[in-house]
């Protein structure tokens, strides 16, 4: 009886020992870390598909950026042949903020470099990306009173001239309008509407565009007046425990024939 009993614990423990080492790995990284380096090597020729780029070591769509990149590898990792590929260096401030990105090559050549400054509230305040041919600087301000927060979002490609401003007003932490001008002044305003819950119901677009009809069978889209059009571009609607069970977007840009965009 005693034999039976013990062999039993070790089924058990042998048991427990497998379904541990089946789990997918961990952050193993504690404390105060500075910098980490990761590069991912491929044993396959078939290691990157490409269309379009022959030169890029990131895929058909080359390198778009130091987190879509990271957030793509890992999404196709586990699930399909798509892994692209990976090599960085990333630096971290004593709280484990990222104050800098360093990307490369498979042969380590230098790609892109990211650089963040926070302020005293580890707010984002200022983020440079430079490669070897362009330099764009996103600068953000903030300003607080009360229960409301303005923030402006500054962007700039001094090379390309390039510029663009986005403001956004929050309440209580959520954001309730934002504001977007493109290079030429036009206006983009997203208002946010929340439930008591604190759940985003709808929001209200007011869209300074609109259609025109330019011939008989033909209708142009753009700015047309000063005055646009106003609607709700997203309607969201919840059950009685607050859990989002239909979301409808309405989209004026697609269908010149959808005259009234729901306004109620």
């Amino acid at each position: 009886m005693k034999n039976e009993k013990k062999l039993s614990i070790l089924i058990l423990f042998l048991i427990s020992s497998l379904a541990v080492s089946q789990d997918l790995p961990t952050d193993s990284l504690h404390g105060n870390v500075k910098k980490i380096k990761e590069k991912v090597l491929f044993l396959t020729k078939k290691e990157n598909p490409k269309l379009f780029y022959d030169d890029s070591d990131y895929g058909h769509s080359g390198f778009m950026g130091a987190e879509s990149t990271i957030k793509r590898f890992y999404e196709t990792w586990y699930s399909t042949n798509f892994c692209y590929y990976l090599n960085y260096e990333r630096h971290f401030d004593s709280k484990r903020k990222i104050i800098k990105d360093i990307w490369y090559g498979k042969e380590n050549d230098f790609i892109n470099s990211y650089r963040y400054l926070y302020d005293e509230k580890d707010r984002l305040i200022s983020k440079i990306d430079s490669s070897k041919y362009n330099i764009n600087r996103e600068n953000n301000y903030f300003d607080e009173f009360g229960e409301y927060a303005d923030e402006t979002i500054i962007y700039e490609n001094l090379k390309l001239n390039l510029f663009s401003h986005d403001y956004k007003r929050y309440k209580k932490g959520k954001i309730i309008i934002t504001k977007n001008f493109d290079k030429e002044g036009v206006v983009y305003e997203y208002q946010n509407k929340y439930n008591g819950n604190g759940k985003l119901l709808h929001i209200i677009f007011k869209n300074p565009n609109s259609w025109k009809k330019s011939g008989e069978n033909t209708w142009g889209y753009g700015v047309q007046d000063s005055v646009g059009v106003t609607y709700k571009s997203l309607i969201n609607e919840y059950d009685k425990n607050n859990k989002l069970i239909k979301a409808q977007k309405f989209d004026l840009h697609s269908d010149e024939n959808y005259k009234k965009p729901c306004t109620n």
